[in-house]
């Protein structure tokens, strides 16, 4: 045994020694060779000529040695096709290792170490996604129909050699559709050990700044013709900027990538013919979009993930994914959203999404006015295919901002059919700031006047609400009742502008109700211009687009004032149409008011209506232009948007009562009722316009729009008496603070039984009086001009100044109810005359100032009559009547046939205080005598205290003296007169007499003859 081994031993040293020096020698042949060689350029393209069955060029070949290795090295290598007309391949730089011992070994060449640099690749993807290089298929023996087939005996062959190394190999890639790529550089180093082959190397795309891809392939298997099947092991792939809709629409064409690049770190398990495990970090993913099929395309904005795809078997397969940052534009009924943070977790027929973010956004396209920008949102989303039907739930759904909260759940059942998919929501939403609900408002179901009241109507105040949403999702919003839509909400401290230019609902506590297409506000409690309101109903009865929405809005009996009331009027619209005279107005006082608005929100044959029910007690109404006012107005009105109207409203004016009656429609008309007096209020272009028709009086009035401009009061007649009567018969005193400014027209004016003519009066309100501006008063024969003022502080009392001029002064006095003692041509009176109370209240006991009169020729007439003034200021007539003084003087007329004393000049001055007139010039001059009167006649007192002197003028015929212009200073003057033209005349040169005592008893003293 020992001896076999020795033997054995022996041998091997023998075949080991033998072999290298068989192996040196080959080398040493080798190198000696290699000069020659290096000159053998044709042989050498000659001999690859009949290897490939190809012409093949090399423009410079040489071999260098590595050790013992030997390296063939061949510049501008051009393979040809058979005539030498195109060229099949051309490599820059071949180099070609020979292992020496393994081809000793094997009894045939076998190649080390092969280097390719600079080759320039075409590659075709065919329609069952393999890939065929131009050329390459033609070198394997295949037909020139890029025959795939010849691209599994290239991988055989690579995977055979130990190594091969491609460097700055050009590579231009044509897809089975679409454009080719842009033009790639390659460089790739393959190592193979038995079984194990090991790849890595570096794609770049030259005409892409900065976009490279890196990989490692560790594979293990077989090396057979069809080895792609046999291999299996890790695979990593780095990219930067690398696009990847080049890559993935290849893979997956019925969604095609558009414009997406990214950055990503990869590692797959690869197993015979397919990937069971991918997992992949993809950072910065550039504005990517998706098109599936023929649909719109689904953009996205910049986001990274992490993900872990794994094959469980051929059927089934599972990924979970966390992403970061994700975005995504809407697309079609998908909401578009921003900022999301999520983690995805998808089978086959099942999936589970659990997603949270902080300041992120939803876009639902055009549903809304504009993406709804969430501070946070939490969000688990499960989904599964059972009985092909997918049941989509949602438990949890959480969002805020700084308007709204959500807090939902809800279920989404699809079925095959989808139109028919069934939905189940319900959420809690709390609403902090109602001034922004018009971004959650649908703007697609809405018509655009509606949407723009809503996105005006609410904006402020807070809210607490439910939302319930169930039934079939193509048949919202139910109008066949076939499933429920509500949204209940508590609004608090709201702010309703449900109408431009009408005042605003402030302070709103109540209930707002969404039910299909109705929508109804409840409100609880509110405030408008300051008044509180309760239990008021508003309601839109159909929200539908191209169908007119109406807004209705109802009170309950509101309890407040009228000034709030008329304040609210003057603020609406209605204000400048028939309602616009309330602004002339001030209206005082409690008032119960209901109401009920209709207004259209958008465009149609609804029309603005509005109707109030109010009822009035112990209220006012003034007019301040012309400070009139109507005192304890109580009953029942309505109004509308054309006005106001009311059957009988009954006040008090000027301590009157007044019944007014208003219907506006069709023409404004006001009834009024005052004092028996019955008329009706016009509107014109100017003002208001009323007529008067009683006993008292008989014409029209005119209140003026302008409180510029005065009352025109226009009448035929005027009794003063049946005025003044009913004034005193109502124990009435004027209130002088009511009366406005006047001008009075009248054609006859009456006081009972004096007539005074026409009468123009003009008065104005002053401080605790009335201004009389002036007053024209006259007829046939006479002519008043006068002013002055009627004071009610501190006590009433009148002032009058002017002139009165008379040209039949006998039928004057006659008129005005006094003796047509005094005939005169003319006659002139001006007086400044005041006294205590009302005008009407003028007595002579009470008169305070002076007056002075002067009558020219004229005549004395009457002395015999007993005619006596029927008012206070006649005493003065009394006192100077001739009856009485006749009968003291114990005189006898009646002998005397003509009657009257003629004068040429009669005047004289009074002063008029503390119940007396005091004069020292009465004179009166005629043809038989002057006179001359001075003294007191007492108003008061009703006595005597004058001196009249007589100088008779001697004449053959001087009428007799009947009578003198009634009173007591006429009748002295006559009994004079008598005495100087009695039958004594010529004695006497003249007389003086002192007449004093009562008016009567009076006493006359001779005092001179």
């Amino acid at each position: 045994m020992k001896q076999f081994l020795y033997s054995l031993l022996r041998l091997l040293i023998v075949f080991l020694t033998s072999s290298i020096v068989f192996f040196a020698l080959v080398v040493i042949t080798g190198r000696i060779l290699t000069p020659y060689l290096n000159k053998q350029v044709q042989g050498i393209s000659n001999l690859a000529t009949k290897v490939l069955h190809k012409p093949v060029q090399i423009q410079q070949f040489s071999v260098v040695w590595q050790g013992l290795t030997p390296i063939f090295h061949g510049s501008d290598v051009v393979i040809w096709d058979d005539t030498r007309s195109f060229p099949l391949l051309s490599v820059k730089q071949l180099n070609i290792g020979i292992d020496i011992f393994n081809s000793l070994l094997n009894g045939g060449i076998k190649f080390g170490a092969i280097s390719v640099n600079g080759i320039e690749l075409v590659a075709h993807q065919t329609t069952d996604n393999k890939l065929v290089f131009s050329g390459i298929s033609t070198l394997f023996k295949q037909n020139s129909d890029l025959n795939s087939n010849a691209i599994d005996e290239l991988i055989a062959w690579v995977l055979a050699e130990p190594q091969l190394s491609l460097k700055n190999v050009g590579l231009k890639f044509y897809p089975k559709s679409g454009p080719a790529w842009p033009r790639m550089q390659l460089n790739l180093l393959l190592k193979n050990s038995g079984d194990r082959h090991q790849l890595s190397g570096r794609l770049g795309f030259l005409q892409e700044k900065f976009s490279e891809l890196d990989f490692k392939v560790d594979l293990s298997g077989t090396s057979l013709s069809s080895s792609q099947t046999h291999l299996s092991g890790p695979v990593y792939l780095q990219g930067q900027n690398i696009f990847l809709d080049r890559w993935f629409n290849q893979w997956k064409p019925i969604l095609q990538l558009q414009n997406a690049s990214a950055n990503f770190k990869l590692w797959a398990n690869w197993e015979f013919d397919h990937f069971t495990k991918i997992q992949a970090l993809i950072t910065n993913l550039q504005s990517p979009s998706i098109k599936i099929n023929k649909q719109p395309s689904i953009a996205f904005s910049p986001f990274s993930m992490r993900l872990l795809w794994q094959r469980i078997h051929s059927e089934n397969w599972n990924l979970d994914a966390v992403v970061h940052g994700f975005s995504m534009q809407a697309w079609q009924k998908i909401p578009g959203i921003h900022g999301l943070d999520a983690y995805l977790h998808l089978t086959p027929n099942m999936g589970n999404l659990i997603a949270h973010a902080q300041n992120c956004s939803l876009d639902f396209n055009k549903l809304f006015k504009m993406p709804v920008h969430l501070d946070s949102l939490t969000s688990q989303l499960n989904w599964q295919k059972k009985d092909e039907k997918w049941i989509i739930q949602v438990p949890q759904f959480e969002a805020a901002n700084q308007d709204i909260a959500i807090n939902s759940k809800f279920s989404l059942l699809v079925p095959k059919q989808t139109i028919q998919s069934q939905i189940s929501l319900l959420a809690h939403v709390k609403i902090h700031n109602s001034s922004h609900i018009s971004y959650y408002l649908p703007q697609t179901v809405l018509g655009p006047a509606l949407l723009h009241w809503l996105n005006t109507a609410i904006n402020k105040g807070s809210g607490l609400g439910t939302l319930v949403l169930q039934g079939p999702l193509n048949q919202f919003p139910f109008d066949q009742h076939n499933g429920t839509f509500l949204i209940d909400t508590q609004i608090t401290d709201a702010t309703l502008n449900y109408e431009p230019a009408w005042p605003s609902l402030h302070k709103i506590n109540g209930e707002l109700i969404f039910s299909g297409r109705q929508m109804q506000i409840l409100i609880a409690t509110a405030e408008l211009l300051g008044t509180h309101l309760g239990n008021i109903k508003a309601n839109i009865p159909i929200i539908k687009k191209n169908m007119q929405a109406i807004l209705h809005i109802m009170s309950d009996e509101i309890n407040t004032r009228l000034e709030k009331g008329q304040r609210f009027l003057n603020a609406t619209p209605l204000s400048r149409g028939t309602l616009s005279q309330l602004k002339n107005l001030i209206l005082i006082g409690p008032l119960q008011l209901s109401m009920q608005l209709t207004i259209p929100l958008e465009t149609g044959k609804q029309k603005l209506k509005l109707l109030g029910l109010a009822h009035i007690e112990n209220a006012k109404l003034k007019i301040p232009a012309h400070d009139i006012q109507l005192d304890q107005l109580a009953g029942p009105f309505s109004f509308t948007e054309n006005g106001v109207s009311a059957k009988k409203l009954t006040g008090i004016l000027w301590k009157k009562p007044i019944e007014l009656a208003i219907q506006s429609a069709p023409n404004l008309q006001i009834t009024i009722n005052y004092d028996d007096i019955l008329t009706h209020l016009k509107l014109e272009a100017n003002g208001w316009r009323f007529s008067i028709d009683n006993q008292t009086a008989k014409g029209t009035v005119l209140i003026p729009k302008s409180n510029l401009q005065p009352i025109l009061a226009n009448f035929d007649t005027i009794n003063l008496e049946s005025l003044i009567e009913a004034n005193q018969a109502n124990n009435n005193s004027w209130n002088l603070k009511q009366l406005p400014k006047i001008n009075l027209n009248a054609r006859e004016v009456r006081y009972k039984n004096i007539n005074f003519g026409a009468v123009q009066l003009k008065l104005n309100p002053i401080l605790g009086g009335v201004l009389v501006r002036e007053l024209n008063a006259g007829d046939a024969n006479y002519h008043l001009i006068a002013n002055g003022a009627w004071h009610t502080e501190d006590g009433s009392s009148t002032q009058l100044i002017g002139q009165l001029d008379s040209v039949n002064l006998s039928s004057f006095l006659k008129n005005w109810g006094l003796p047509g003692s005094i005939i005169a041509e003319q006659a002139h009176l001006r007086f400044n005359l005041n006294w205590p109370g009302a005008p009407y209240q003028v007595s002579f006991t009470k008169l305070r100032g002076h007056f002075s009169f002067t009558a020219t020729n004229g005549q004395i007439v009457d002395i015999g009559s007993s005619n006596e003034a029927k008012l206070n200021f006649g005493r003065l007539l009394t006192f100077l009547s001739i009856q009485s003084l006749t009968k003291r003087l114990q005189l006898d007329f009646s002998d005397l046939k003509t009657k009257g004393f003629d004068f040429t000049n009669f005047q004289g001055d009074f002063i008029l205080r503390n119940g007396n007139a005091i004069t020292r010039d009465v004179t009166i001059e005629g043809p038989v005598a002057s006179i001359t009167i001075a003294g007191r006649i007492g108003m008061l007192n009703k006595d005597y205290d004058l001196v009249i002197k007589v100088v008779p003028h001697f004449t053959s015929s001087l009428p007799v003296i009947v009578g003198l212009a009634g009173g007591p200073v006429a009748g002295v003057v006559a009994w004079l007169a008598n005495a100087v033209l009695g039958s004594t005349v010529q004695k006497i040169a003249e007389s003086s007499y002192h007449i004093t005592g009562s008016w009567s008893k009076p006493d006359v003293v001779k005092t001179s003859a």
